[in-house]
């Protein structure tokens, strides 16, 4: 009598993009290989709370996306279809996305010595939308230290002479990413 035991799956590598922005979709594929041929079954537990939250039989690629900037460790599993299993970590670099200025209303035209009211309608895919600064830029010199940053949307300027004035307006995310 000659008994054959089965061997987990083996984990060659975790295949993942160097580096992925916030919030975008990015493949993450699983090349294994079972000793005896056996259908696998693959798995990700993508917050290390070691519970796995995605897993598919066959398909050793899955889409996976993370809301915010950091290094994401994941765990992998593959099991063979007697639950021979095999597990290994990856590691994942999320880049900081800047905001992205959807739209600035400005009360115009206005009167010489009037006031001109700015709303600035911007989004940012991290998860920590609510910490927005916003940045304008009355003189348009590129400088909005000297004028005005701040954490509401929405401001007004007094406009002492008549005439065409471009503002400069800036939305920055709390890790650093800006747009103009």
């Amino acid at each position: 009598v000659v008994v054959v035991e089965n061997l987990e799956p083996n984990i060659l590598q975790v295949v993942v993009p160097p580096e992925v922005g916030e919030g975008q979709v990015f493949p993450l594929t699983i090349i294994a290989q079972d000793p005896g041929g056996d259908p696998m079954r693959f798995a990700l537990d993508l917050d290390g709370d070691g519970v796995f939250e995605q897993a598919q039989a066959g398909d050793p690629t899955f889409f996976v996306s993370y809301g915010n900037n950091g290094f994401y460790t994941l765990e992998t599993q593959v099991c063979d279809d007697q639950d021979a299993c095999q597990t290994k970590t990856a590691t994942v670099s999320v880049g900081n996305l800047p905001p992205t200025i959807d739209a600035v209303q400005v009360t115009s035209p206005i009167q010489e010595g009037g006031t001109a009211e700015f709303r600035v309608e911007a989004t940012d895919v991290a998860s920590d939308q609510a910490q927005l600064s916003y940045g304008f830029d009355f003189d348009n010199d590129g400088d909005f230290a000297d004028d005005l940053v701040q954490a509401s949307p929405i401001t007004s300027f007094r406009f002492q002479r008549a005439g065409t004035y471009s503002v400069g307006i800036r939305v920055s995310d709390s890790d650093g990413g800006v747009s103009t």
